[in-house]
């Protein structure tokens, strides 16, 4: 009632709140009955209104035209006028608390405790020691094994094995009292439709503690191991029928609710072992250990993939013991995680089995102690990922742990920077694509990773964000690391040349004077180019968008320009295959007037492969074409400016070659050639000694027009005619 009065506009909560009284007892509700002016009485729990009395009480007030409100147990007679308080969900309650001003990770624990359970909420929020009603009294041992169990389905029958051995007891003997217990009102134990839940797992976990023995670990240990081994029958199914396999009776024999309730209880005991106060020392944590031991000892992936979705609580109960079995499953011949790879499906049915991996490796993460051998895990994870259309992969989950403006771990920077260090040691190819990853980016997103659901790893005071120091820290040391490993691998340092504009001043500095120093200025043209066109790239880019935020100063272009001065290389063959790079757009010196750009861009084309011409004649310019990303476009510069001498040596020679590249420059050669002497230049061909097929080839490059078809006829006959399909011709022209 508050909250509603709360949520009331300015004046209809004044008028509300001089109306609205909370009463506590019966002579102040007699009293306050008398009252001409109509009110709104509610009646605190502790004026029972549930009896004969209360009854009285009730209509008393409501024929001398008051209102009430009282609480009371669900069911009875429908009311029109009840209204029943549903339990909130753990997030709403944890967007509750965000915005009644608790830190997000306060919030977090504190919904993630309660379970959603309000009464549990308010003992949390009070740190209150006082054990709950349902907590004591000759039903708690019952209810202390529902605690273990957290949840099953009572028409399994399985499951209702399993909760006999946990109790030692029939199951029918203890579910009487729990059927009681559920009824009370405020009980953490609920029921619907067979499915039985404990809500407030954590504090029933501290409240219940000691009602649980040595005994009742061991039967718990036996349980779980029985449970989280069993094989999900789906996999029997092809993975496209998988999504049915309901339908075909392929289904665990244990309820999934079981399933997660146990995993749950062995994260509460190797988290939260402390609540065990009747339990041998140490029992509790060495349990969960040789739980998770035998549960993923000698895993193949289809145990892997059964436990997807409990992987995380497993990582929790044992961080040890399944970091161990994730690493010796990484050297097992065959790899259990290459064929759950394999085995992710596309499309809206398609699903993948990686997930759980990866969500308990990145909840790993956010321990300190923990993190280089989740990072060296996820690194041989990503080497090993073929790659597919899910987004979470393991590559992804290494730049989101270790992302500079919102790392998702406790580890500090320092230690951070040493996981990553020995990932790039171990896995160079993995390592380098993490470090550009976590330089800084124009465009950058992240919606975290899994936070621990029972591990009290991240302090609920920890800020969401890092400060500006911490950031840039970071961003220098990986920088550091970054330039360190590009010195020795000109492909590593040709695309963090294209990173340059992102790096702070220092690291920039660094860069340059290496590609500066004799060890990259002294190598060969050829080694050297792919370092001179990233320079030349980056230097077009940021002087056409000089106006831009991101661009850098003038003053850095124009010493990034005497340095991709000293790379240029000499040779035309070489200096000029950028001009036939894929993307026009990006050769394009100016902004706006693209239509006399295009053309500009054409003439220093043709004046290119004229000096690569000059330079070494019509051979020189189909090596040349080989080599560039764009051979048809060398092909139809060259067919502008080429003399006629040059339509032999590429007529018919160059139709039918084994390179794919060589018949895309002829393709652009007599594609260019047309354009420019249209059908005159074809008719002048002598084909006399072609082939049929280097003709039809020729064809093909053409115009798909009547006057092709024409000439086909003429130069194939009718017989050749009917090969040389429209099929055929789509199919040809599609090489250019």
């Amino acid at each position: 009632m508050s909250a509603y009065l709360a949520d009331l506009d300015t004046d209809n909560r004044a008028d509300a709140a001089g109306r609205w009284l909370v009463v506590s007892g019966v002579d102040a509700w007699n009293a306050i009955v008398s009252q001409k002016e109509k009110l709104v009485l509610i009646a605190d729990p502790a004026l029972d209104l549930s009896g004969e009395t209360g009854t009285k009480l009730i209509q008393k007030a409501r024929r001398a035209g008051h209102a009430v409100i009282f609480g009371g147990p669900a069911g009875g007679i429908p009311d029109p006028a009840s209204v029943p308080l549903r339990a909130p969900r753990s997030h709403q309650v944890r967007e509750a608390l965000e915005q009644a001003g608790y830190s997000e990770e306060r919030a977090r624990t504190l919904a993630q405790k309660s379970g959603g359970h309000l009464g549990s909420l308010l003992r949390c929020l009070q740190n209150l020691a006082l054990l709950p009603e349902w907590a004591e009294g000759t039903v708690a041992s019952e209810l202390a094994i529902a605690a273990v169990l957290g949840a099953w389905t009572e028409k399994s029958a399985a499951d209702r094995v399993i909760a006999e051995g946990l109790s030692g007891n029939s199951y029918g003997e203890g579910i009487g009292k729990m059927r009681e217990v559920a009824l009370h009102p405020g009980t953490p134990l609920t029921q619907r439709d067979g499915n039985w839940r404990f809500a407030a797992r954590y504090e029933g976990w501290y409240a219940l503690g000691p009602k649980l023995f040595d005994e009742h670990l061991g039967r718990l240990q036996v349980a779980a191991t029985s449970v989280l081994t069993e094989k999900d029958p789906q996999f029997e199914l092809p993975s496209d029928e998988r999504y049915v396999s309901s339908i075909h009776g392929k289904v665990l024999a244990h309820s999934r609710l079981l399933r997660n309730g146990l995993a749950e209880s062995l994260a509460l005991l190797g988290s939260h072992s402390k609540a065990l106060t009747s339990c041998t020392l140490g029992k509790a944590e060495v349990t969960a250990i040789l739980a998770v031991r035998e549960i993923l000892a000698d895993a193949d992936w289809e145990r892997w993939a059964s436990l997807n979705d409990l992987l995380p609580l497993l990582a929790e109960a044992a961080s040890g013991e399944f970091l161990d079995a994730v690493e010796k499953a990484l050297i097992r011949t065959p790899c259990p995680f290459d064929l759950i790879f394999a085995e992710e499906g596309d499309g809206v049915m398609g699903r993948t089995y990686m997930s759980g991996v990866l969500w308990a490796l990145e909840t790993l993460a956010w321990d300190s102690d923990q993190l280089s051998r989740v990072v060296i895990c996820l690194g041989e994870l990503a080497a090993r990922d073929p790659g597919g259309r899910w987004t979470n992969r393991p590559a992804n989950s290494l730049t989101t742990i270790l992302l500079p403006w919102l790392p998702q771990t406790c580890a500090p920077v320092a230690k951070r920077a040493a996981a990553v260090s020995a990932l790039l040691a171990e896995l160079p190819d993995i390592g380098w694509k993490l470090l550009v990853s976590l330089l800084p980016q124009s465009h950058s997103m992240s919606s975290g990773t899994r936070k621990p659901a029972w591990r009290e790893t991240i302090p609920e005071d920890r800020p969401k964000g890092v400060t500006q120091g911490e950031y840039w820290e970071q961003i220098a040391l990986y920088s550091e690391l970054a330039i360190t490993a590009a010195k020795s691998d000109r492909k590593n340092l040709a695309e963090l040349i294209d990173q340059m504009g992102n790096l702070p001043p220092e690291p920039q500095a660094q860069l340059l004077l290496h590609l500066g120093s004799d060890a990259v200025t002294k190598l060969p043209e050829a080694d050297r180019l792919s370092l001179w066109t990233e320079l030349v790239d980056l230097v077009t880019k940021h002087r056409k968008f000089a106006d831009a935020r991101w661009a850098m100063q003038p003053e850095q272009v124009d010493r990034i320009v005497a340095v991709a001065d000293r790379l240029a290389p000499d040779a035309p063959a070489f200096r000029h295959q950028r001009l036939f790079s894929e993307r026009d757009s990006d050769l394009y010196e100016e902004k706006g007037n693209y239509e006399d750009q295009r053309n500009a861009l054409e003439l220093r084309r043709q004046k290119a492969v004229e000096e690569v011409a000059a330079n070494g004649g019509a051979q020189a310019v189909i090596e040349f074409a080989a080599a560039v990303q764009l051979p048809w476009r060398v092909g139809i510069a060259f067919g502008v400016v080429a003399g006629q001498e040059v339509d032999q040596i590429v007529l018919p020679g160059l139709l039918e070659p084994e390179q794919k590249k060589i018949a895309q420059f002829a393709g652009g050669f007599i594609w260019s050639r047309f354009r420019v002497a249209g059908w005159l230049w074809v008719d002048g061909i002598d084909t006399i000694r072609w082939t049929s097929s280097q003709i039809g080839q020729f064809l093909s490059f053409l115009p798909f027009a009547p006057g092709t078809w024409e000439r086909s006829e003429r130069l194939l006959g009718a017989d050749e005619v009917a090969y040389w399909s429209i099929a055929v011709f789509k199919c040809k022209r599609s090489q250019i």
